[in-house]
């Protein structure tokens, strides 16, 4: 029996595993999002900071990114620049304890999927992540 590759298209994200970038300065918050993400069955890639962030985005390519606002080192502001400045157009998701008002205003010509308040509701993370996903 022969495998039919008629049936895969180039860029079907179906048949490959999506892989996710989380970026959190408070690890057991970034232990949270793993264990949410491993539910997807999504490949993880865990930054502390958002100078490692970008490091990892350097050597891999990611289908979401998942990132606090504010951190030491490196903010999630200053990731998205970088991102947008090497013309990388993965979708991000920010969380923050610091209020959101005027990035939501911003966020459509950014790619900012969403803005979630801490503390968020699990529930509204994974619905998201799974949109943002296409699963």
């Amino acid at each position: 029996m022969t495998f039919d590759f008629s049936t895969v298209k180039p860029n079907d994200t179906h048949n490959m595993k999506k892989r996710v970038l989380v970026i959190e300065d408070e690890e057991d918050l970034r232990e949270v999002i793993k264990d949410l993400l491993e539910i997807l069955g999504v490949d993880i890639d865990l930054a502390v900071d958002g100078l490692e962030g970008i490091e990892l985005q350097k050597a891999h390519s990611y289908d979401l990114v998942i990132s606090d606002l504010k951190m030491p080192r490196c903010s999630g502001l200053e990731v998205l620049k970088w991102m947008r400045g090497q013309n990388i157009q993965t979708p991000v998701i920010f969380q923050t304890g610091h209020g959101s008002a005027k990035l939501m205003e911003d966020s459509s010509n950014t790619g900012i999927l969403a803005v979630l308040e801490k503390p968020w509701d699990h529930e509204v993370l994974m619905d998201l992540t799974t949109k943002a996903l296409g699963l």
